[in-house]
């Protein structure tokens, strides 16, 4: 399934603390640090087929809402 951008998306610069850990932002935004996935998905351009170690510092990325998430979660196709 696809996350597609939305107005409601913030462009999210990440700092030197979540550099190769999504999942502690994922944990910060979402309560859940296996939901770090959902950054790859919004940015596949970014964080290609490596969200891990194309989790750097200083690259920005687009954050859906919490909202959005659950969404996804609950089976929404193209949430947006």
């Amino acid at each position: 399934r696809d996350i597609v951008p939305a107005d409601t998306d913030d462009i999210y610069e990440i700092p030197p603390k979540y550099e190769f850990q999504p999942w502690r932002l994922a944990y910060e935004m979402y309560g859940n640090e296996r939901l770090y996935y959902v950054f790859a998905l919004l940015n596949p351009n970014i964080l290609g087929s490596d969200p891990i170690y194309n989790f750097k510092s200083g690259v920005s990325i687009r954050i859906p809402s919490s909202q959005r998430v659950q969404t996804f979660l609950n089976g929404t196709r193209n949430v947006g």
